[in-house]
Formats: C-alpha cells, structure tokens, sequence
C-alpha cells in the first residue's frame, strides 16, 4: 500500500510541474518551480520501488538514486522563495547552497557518510542516516529560515494583494516543514508522512503561481475535501476493478501498478467537471453568500463597457457594489484635469461623488501604487487618506505608468469572504475606461474645436474672396460709370461719327473682359489654395516687373481717388522673376490691403512699392541672393518685434478688426512656391516693410522664354468641332478659333455632337453646323476632324457620355482616335473624364491663351 501511495503521489508531483510550465506566465519562476516538481517526483519515485523491493542491493541503489534527488530539494525551495519575494542579489547565497548540495551528493554516492545503510521496518526496508547527514538537515533549516525571512521582509513591502499572496505562501512553507520523514533515518519507526505534507504544499504553491491568489481560508477547504472525496472516489473504483479481476487488493507487478497510477490520474483529469460540479454543490452549502465568479465578472464587465462618461462609470460602478453584501463604494477619485468643472480647485485628485472633496497624494505612496498595480488596506494608509475613517480598502486605478484615479471601498461586514478577483477586475479594467472616457472627451473636443475653425475658416474665406472680388466688381461699377457718361450727351448721339468715342468703348468692353478674368482668377487661386491642389509647372511664366507691377497696382479696388493717391511706385531696378501671375497679383493685393487697413487712422500714411536686386537672404543654411519687390508703408503704427515670428500663420492678425488671418499665410505659401520667400522688417510707430523674395534668373531661361513666346498657335488647316449649351459661350469660342485660323463645327449638346461627329467620320458635310471665317461652306467637306472640344454639363446626352461613344464607334469603324478635350468647371471629376476617353481639359472662365497651351499639345 506504501508503495502504491508513493507512486501516486510521484505522478502526481509531475502533474503539477507540468501544469505550472504550461499555464504560468512567469517563465522563470514556473521553471524552478517545475524542478522541484521533477525532484520530488524522482524522490517518490524511487521510494515507492524502495518501498516494494527486500533485496539489500536494489534497495540501497534506489535510495541513493532518491536521496540524490532529495539532497537539492531544499535549495530549490530557496530558490522559489527567493524569485518570489524578489531578491535578486540572493543569488550568490543560492549558488553556494547548490555547491554544498554537490558535496553532499559526492559522499552520498561514494561513501556511507550520508546515508550507513537500510534497516529493516514492518512496512519495508528504509534508510538510515550517517554523520553527514545532520548537516544537510543544518543546511535544510537555514535555507528554509532564509527563504521565510525574505517573504515576510517583502511581505512588509507589499500592497494588499501582495500581501494574500505571501499569506498563503507562507502556510505552503509551514507545511513544507512539517515533514518530518528525516527523524524516520534515526530510528524512529513511523509512518513516513512527508508525502502527503510535501502534496499539500506544493498543490498550493502550484495554485498560487497560476493565479497570483489564492480563495479565503473556508473555500481553501472546500475545495481541497471535494478534490480529496473525488480522489478517494477514483481510487476506490480502481482497487474495486483490480479485486474483481485478480481477487487481491494491492497489485502483485509493476505493469499493474504503474497502469493503475496513470489510469487514476486520467480519470481524475478526465472528470475534472465531476469535481467542479460537485463544488458548486458545496460551495452552495458551506458558503451561501458567496457569488458566482464568471456571471459577477461578465456582469460587471458589461456595465463598465457601457460608461461612456466618469459620471457613469461611478454609477456603475456604485450600483454594483450595492448588491454585495461585503462591501460599498465610499468614494471615487479622478485627476482634475479629466474633468473641465474641476480645474479650479486645489488638490490633484477630486471626488466625482462629492465635488467639494479633493485630495492630494505624495510622490513615493503614487510610485508605490503603479509598481505594486494591487489594491492596498486601510492600515497601510498613507497620512493623505487616515482623514478617511470609513474606508478598508484602496483601489487604484492605473494606466501605463500613470495613476489616473482611485476608489475607496467600506466594509459592510468582513472582507475575508468578499471575491478579489472583482478587486484585481476594477483595477485592471477602470484605468483603462477612465483613459478611454478621457479620450473619447478630448475626440469630442476636438471635433468641435474643428467645427469650431472650420466655421471661423468659412467665415473667413468667404471674407476674403468678398474683399478679393470688390475689386474687380469696383473696377467693372467705375467702366460703367464711364460708359454711361460716354452716351449720355443726348438719344441723337450718332456713335459712328465719334470715333475717339467709340474706340474708347471698345477700350472699356475689353477692360470688362479683363476684370472679369481676373475675377475669375482671383476664385480659382482661392478655391485651389483652399484644397491645397499641387500648381501645375505650366502655370508659371516668366514676367517682367516693369510690365506686370503697374497693372496690378492700377488693378487694385481703391475706394477713392486718395488711397490711390498714398500708393507710389518705382521700379528703378526692373528684372524678370518666375511665378503664377494670378498669385502674385493677388499677394500684392493682399499686401495692399494690409497696409491701406490704416489710413483713416495715420493720415500721413504713405505706401512706396519698389524693386531691389542682388539682395542676400539666408535661407536655411545657404546664403543667396535674390531679386526682390517690395511693400513699405511709412508714418505707420508698425508691429511689434514680438509678433513678426507668428506673422505668417494661419489665423494670426495683428491689431485689425475682423481679420481673417489667411491673407500673410497665403502670401507666405505662394512665396515658398515660387521657389522664394516673403519677410517682414518693422519699427513700431514709424514703418513695416514686406519683401517678396524671388531667385535670380539666369540669362538663359529668359532667352528661352522669349522664344517661345514669339511663336503663336496657328490652326490652318484644322477642322474643330466645339459643343456647348451656352450659345454666348459657343460663338466666343467658335470666333477665337476661327481668328486662329481654323474651320469650326458647332453643336448645341452632345447628341448633335455625336451626330456630326459621324457625319464628318462618314464625309458627309451638315452646312447647318459648319461655319468657315472665309465663309467658304464647301472647303475641307471631305477633310478628317482634328479636335474636339465639349463642355461637359449639357442637355439631352452631356459631354462626357458623347465622348465615350465617340470612342466606341472609333473601334467599330477602326478609325484614329480624334483629341477630345473637356470644358469644365469641375476638376475633381478628371479621372471619371478620362475613363470616358477624354484626352484633356481646360477651365471655364480661364483665359484663351491657356486654352491655346492646351489645344498646341494636341494639333499643335
């Protein structure tokens, strides 16, 4: 029967070695703990074929193999209670026992110092010691001694939690120690009880290092009787089937006995529900109070992942704490900074539940709380919370490395019986709900911070296209001032007779179609900046500042003839820069703006635009010269040294009334793109000087640009069918082609562009749709189309579905696909236009000679 106990207990120890190395988290303790395991396995192990044998020789050969085995025992005990109680500088100590054990296992194995020999017992022969061997019991008690005295030294150090760990570990100790299997080696014939002593407490340390808890003392109790009943039951059916099928009790050969072992704990795993199910049985009769873990922790998880506000979460929290009979929620502390109606109050944490309570912690009771992550009991309060008499327990709660808040629990009752698997949910859950609930409030804030400067943005940019359109509006309001005063000298004014009359309308007429391209382009250059669309290379073009400079300034919308009058120009140093005309005229626009803002208030303000080259500007680490034109205005409030560094954000003003802060920025953003800069230089009271920076041209490109501006686009010979619904629109165009010298087809949608489309691909002419500038219909009837041009948006069939079908009839008939280029005011739908087999595009409003850019490409 000793034999067969041994055994078990043997596989049973390797049960509880493997299921530590698989399920622990803690690798380096689950090892230890796992060789103990395996040593206590070998030890019973070879006792038990000890325990079977009465040969002298077999049995003196598995005691040494035993006690070779048991010789490290205590030392890997050490070494378990060291890693916990986290001593790393005890290694050295633990190194030196091993070396000890090492010198015992030499004068077990090769002398009979340790182990004289067996002597016989009335259950078998057993060992019996030899004079070394009181120093190994020597060894065993220090090492022991010592490894208890690093867990009650970390024991003092640690939060409540901790301290539940420790508590058990130390009854895993105490009844380590109550094996007294060693006073059986000196004759004392009892039965060896060290088995069951060393089962017990490696069966909690086992439960310890896989859960980091352990249950109260009464569930401990439960739990052990129920698995002892269902063992027993196991153990019971198994001598039972051996009985009936040999008819003796205990088995007579080792293939029965180590069968029966690994049949018995199989079964015991196998029907692991069994013992659960008869667990719950007993929990209910020996401990009715107690809760149901899975649905109190799905219960709670529930109603935490609902919080989408502190406020909420603490309600909860509070009405599930209501319902156990252990404990209630005292108080619910969070950062002040997580909540906008705190910030005014003076400690670092405050009460959601009572708003008037606020608290502050020290520095080294926060570290302590972040390191430990556990729960800590009123009597390791620090000084800031002993005000708080009610309270037992505090709960931190903790993410990353940062205490965020923390509650205070009372105890209704005793805590003895209350579940801490709900504490350590709160504290690895509520940390991370409040950091959530922090940043879903910060997402929130910032939406409407967004909302917030997307409607200033509007508001601004609506602003700034108002002012940038009054110019050209002002400009077209004065041309027809002088319109009107041009005819009205009486009904019999015979225009024909007035020639200088009349060329001075012509003179206005082309002036409304300039302001009205520049208005056009002022919208384009907002709208493009606004979506921060890339500029294309062919946009920019080389300009002189002779030529361009006095138009923009004559250009600008003053509102009297005395702004006018303030503005002074002098190009003394004339060069040529590269840039995007539109843009530049509108930064100068806006520099204009800026500084006539203050001439109601400094009557003496005067604005000087000018030219400077050859000026040397640091930029970045390069030192360059530029071309430079500038925007001075003198007897002027200035702006303030301060400010120049913020000048050219975006929403920044300085001193102006309903500012937008977008003009400088623009400025700024152009400069850059153009390849140069803009810098402001001021005196306050006196002067501020803007700077538009350009790089310097080489001869070269100035050469090239002037011959490719020599070279017009001429269409002789090319046949251009145009569509559009706008027939103002349509003869503009169809005229603009024809004064290039091409024959044009015109069509009002794109059904009739479709159809003579077919017609031309078939040689067959439509007079209706053919005009000529030589007024020759019959010339190039049988000539092939050259180009299409379409607008897009039109009745009956719209731009882009008649191109697609111009391209479909192209491979019916095999026939070489015509350019089609698109007229819209839609550039986002490009690359719908291109599937559609559109080659090109250009935009309404922009002026011809781009279009004529984009037609050269194609018939060119």
């Amino acid at each position: 029967m000793l034999s067969f106990t041994a055994a078990i207990g043997a596989f049973y120890f390797l049960a509880l070695g493997i299921l530590v190395l698989w399920k622990s988290k803690d690798k380096n303790l689950s090892l230890v703990f796992f060789f103990l395991c395996i040593t206590a396995f070998m030890w019973q192990l070879t006792f038990s074929l000890l325990y079977r044998t009465k040969n002298y020789e077999t049995g003196l050969l598995a005691v040494k193999v035993g006690w070779s085995f048991i010789l490290f025992l205590p030392t890997l005990f050490y070494h378990f209670l060291t890693i916990l109680s986290g001593k790393k500088d005890e290694i050295k100590w633990i190194n030196f026992s091993y070396v000890i054990c090492c010198f015992f296992l030499i004068f077990l194995l090769f002398s009979n110092l340790l182990i004289s020999g067996l002597y016989p017992t009335s259950w078998s022969l057993y060992p019996r010691a030899g004079v070394l061997e009181i120093l190994h019991i020597l060894q065993t008690m220090v090492v022991v001694i010592r490894g208890l005295y690093l867990v009650v030294k970390s024991n003092k150090d640690g939060g409540y939690k901790t301290k539940i760990q420790f508590q058990y570990y130390l009854a895993g100790i105490i009844l380590l120690s109550a094996a007294v299997d060693y006073l059986c080696n000196y004759g004392l014939e009892i039965y060896p009880p060290g088995l069951f002593f060393v089962a017990t407490s490696l069966t909690i340390f086992n439960y310890t290092v896989i859960k980091g808890r352990l249950l109260d003392v009464i569930s401990l109790i439960s739990h052990s009787l129920i698995r002892i009943i269902a063992y027993a039951l196991f153990l019971a059916i198994f001598i039972c089937y051996y009985f009936l099928t040999t008819g003796k009790y205990f088995p007579a050969n080792l293939y029965y006995f180590f069968s029966g072992a690994i049949l018995f704990i199989l079964a015991c795993e196998t029907y692991s529900r069994l013992i659960e199910r008869i667990q719950k049985f007993s929990d209910s009769k020996l401990i009715k109070k107690r809760r149901k873990n899975k649905d109190l922790i799905d219960l709670l998880n529930r109603d935490l992942e609902k919080s989408v506000s502190l406020e909420q979460l603490v309600e909860n929290i509070k009405t599930f704490l209501q319902s156990d009979p252990n404990v209630s929620l005292v108080s619910f502390y969070v950062k002040k900074e997580l909540s906008d109606d705190q910030k005014n109050i003076h400690g670092e944490y405050f009460d959601i539940m009572a708003s008037e309570k606020f608290i502050d912690l020290s520095d080294d009771f926060i570290s302590k709380i972040i390191s430990l992550r556990s729960l800590v009991e009123s009597d390791e309060y620090p000084s800031e919370l002993l005000e708080c008499d009610s309270s037992k327990v505090f709960i931190p709660f903790i993410n990353s490395e940062e205490l965020i808040g923390f509650a205070l629990l009372a105890a209704k009752k005793s805590l003895k019986f209350y579940n801490y698997e709900i504490f350590d949910l709160l504290i690895s859950r509520v940390g991370t709900l409040i950091d959530r609930i922090r940043a879903y409030r910060e997402i929130s804030l910032q939406k409407q911070k967004i909302l917030e400067d997307k409607a200033k943005f509007l508001k601004s940019l609506a602003g700034s296209i108002v002012h940038e359109i009054r110019n050209p509006l002002n400009t077209i309001n004065l041309i027809g001032i002088q319109i009107g005063r041009l005819i009205s000298k009486g009904s019999n004014f015979d225009l024909s007779t007035q020639i200088e009359t009349k060329e001075q309308l012509i003179d206005l007429t082309n002036d409304i179609s300039e302001t009205v391209a520049d208005a056009n382009n002022i919208i384009k250059v907002i709208l493009s900046d606004l979506s921060e669309k890339q500029v294309s290379e062919e946009d920019f073009s080389y300009l002189r500042v002779g030529e361009v400079l006095p138009d923009i300034v004559d250009k600008y919308g003053y509102n009297n003839e005395e702004e006018r009058s303030r503005v002074s120009l002098d190009i003394s140093e004339d060069f040529t820069f590269k840039a995007v005309l539109e843009r530049f005229q509108f930064v100068i626009f806006n520099l204009l703006k800026n500084a006539l803002y203050y001439s109601k208030q400094y009557p003496n303000l005067t604005i000087k635009i000018g030219t400077e080259q050859n000026r040397r500007h640091r930029d970045g680490g390069d030192d360059r010269k530029y071309n430079v034109i500038y925007v001075k205005d003198n007897n002027s409030p200035g702006i303030a040294p301060e400010m120049l560094n913020k000048l050219f954000d975006d929403f920044y003003t300085v001193g102006k009334k309903g500012g937008t802060g977008l003009g400088l920025s623009f400025c700024k953003r152009n400069m850059n793109l153009f390849g140069g800069d803009i810098v402001c230089e001021s005196e306050v009271g006196k002067w501020t000087k803007f700077s538009l920076l350009f790089p310097q041209i080489e001869i070269s490109e100035e050469i090239n640009e002037a011959e490719n501006g020599l070279s017009a686009l001429d269409l002789s010979n090319k046949t251009i069918l145009i569509a559009d619904d706008d027939q103002k629109t349509l003869i503009n165009l169809k005229e603009y082609l024809i004064s290039l010298n091409a024959e044009v087809i015109t069509a009002n949608d794109g059904k009739e562009l479709l159809e003579a489309f077919i017609k031309k691909a078939q040689g067959v002419e439509d007079n209706n749709h053919n005009y000529n500038h030589n007024q020759n219909q019959n010339q190039n009837q049988n000539n092939d189309l050259d180009l299409i041009i379409t607008d897009i948006d039109m009745p009956i069939m719209n731009g882009d579905e008649a191109s697609r079908l111009v391209r479909e009839y192209e491979k019916q008939q095999n026939l070489k696909p015509i350019p089609i280029i698109a007229v819209t005011g839609n550039e986002e739908n490009l690359l719908s236009f291109y599937k559609s087999g559109i080659n090109d595009c250009f935009l309404k409003g922009d002026d011809y000679k781009k279009m004529e850019k984009v037609i050269g490409l194609w018939v060119g």
